[in-house]
């Protein structure tokens, strides 16, 4: 691009953190414009250049009424919609399981999402028989859109343990099916819910307390189902497929018209 001098973006999709990265800052300098999916952890020098995107889902495809009806486990379903690698916090919400049938809280945990690391996949296999939950983890593996639409409707709970997120999109999915949601507080998840109104945030690494918020949704179902509904209509009315469509089409105009 830069030999034909053909103008090029830079977004991030991924935390912020990700624009100190050495071979990040190579690119960013000859963008003619960059975009990142939240305002959190833009460093202080690319403040000025850097346009917030957000993200988007359909929700007239993310809807209760559009849901099948799912087997369910036979206990309380916490899902973590995630691919199975390395920072997604599986380990994480599998300890917080662990803590919470220790005081009898009987949940199943649910992992739709492609194995990205076998490696992980039998560690995490293996270290459930250790921690007594071999029965309660259901490792879905690679699920179409309308199973994950499926199973938010099916679970009680959605919880993101991620170390590193941009937004957190599964969130948003989860909150237009009306299904609260806990996430640890990184990258930009504090853009992707209202803490304390459509789920709830933790801080990262705290299974403790990650425990104690998927206890206090689990025994109260009047706050779980006000908090659902409060979700749909945040997501409705803040990452609308139309919205997303408007900031990409000012993004690139303004990036063009800087070079003209």
């Amino acid at each position: 691009a830069l030999r034909n001098n053909n103008p090029f973006v830079f977004i991030n999709h991924f935390d912020n953190a990700r624009f100190s990265l050495l071979r990040t800052r190579k690119w960013i300098t000859s963008a003619a414009a960059i975009g990142a999916v939240s305002d959190r952890g833009v460093p202080e020098d690319l403040r000025d250049r850097c346009v917030n995107l957000s993200d988007a889902i359909d929700t007239d495809f993310f809807t209760p009424e559009k849901a099948r009806l799912v087997e369910p486990p036979g206990r309380p379903v916490i899902l973590l919609p995630a691919r199975i690698e390395v920072g997604k916090g599986h380990h994480d919400l599998m300890e917080a399981a662990r803590i919470l049938i220790a005081r009898d809280v009987d949940v199943d945990l649910c992992f739709p999402g492609a194995v990205d690391s076998e490696s992980l996949h039998q560690t995490l296999a293996s270290s459930a028989a250790v921690k007594g939950l071999g029965d309660r983890i259901f490792f879905l593996g690679h699920c179409t859109p309308e199973v994950i639409r499926d199973w938010y409707t099916r679970s009680s709970i959605v919880v993101l343990p991620s170390h590193s997120e941009g937004l957190g999109r599964v969130l948003l999915e989860a909150q237009a099916m009306k299904t609260p949601v806990v996430a640890y507080d990184c990258g930009g998840m504090r853009e992707a819910i209202l803490p304390n109104e459509t789920g709830f945030l933790v801080k990262r690494g705290d299974v403790e307390e990650l425990a104690d918020k998927i206890s206090y949704l689990l025994a109260n179902e009047s706050e779980r189902l006000r908090i659902g509904e409060r979700g749909r209509e945040f997501v409705s009315r803040q990452f609308s497929v139309s919205a997303l469509i408007h900031r990409h089409e000012t993004f690139y105009l303004r990036a063009l018209s800087a070079l003209s």
